[in-house]
């Protein structure tokens, strides 16, 4: 993610959470940590270095790589495609499960 796609959320989200206080967790990528970003109502909470196993995101990814991408073999982009499309429409189609894989305690 780059500094103008963090930054362009960051405004998008506003509009729907104004009334609220958000805690938001992320790891030490330096435009996270930007003077110039405006986190509006949001508190960054910034994960510990070298804590892959915190950060939900990266657990979203271990599992789309367990489901889908275990040592594959492409011969073009086209199959390469087909090959992210099933792993990708899981996390989005399984709200519940995705939420499940992202929180803290799963895995220990």
């Amino acid at each position: 993610m780059t500094t103008a796609i963090l930054f362009f959320l960051l405004k998008k989200i506003k509009t729907f959470t104004e009334r609220c206080a958000i805690f938001q967790s992320m790891d030490n990528a330096s435009w996270h940590k930007r003077k110039t970003t405006h986190w509006h109502n949001r508190q960054p909470m910034y994960l510990p270095p070298y804590s892959p196993d915190l950060n939900p995101i990266e657990r979203i990814w271990l599992t789309m790589k367990a489901r889908g991408f275990n040592n594959p073999v492409c011969k073009n982009e086209k199959k390469l495609l087909e090959r992210l499309h099933q792993p990708i429409l899981d996390v989005i189609d399984n709200p519940e499960k995705t939420q499940q894989t992202t929180a803290v305690g799963t895995l220990f």
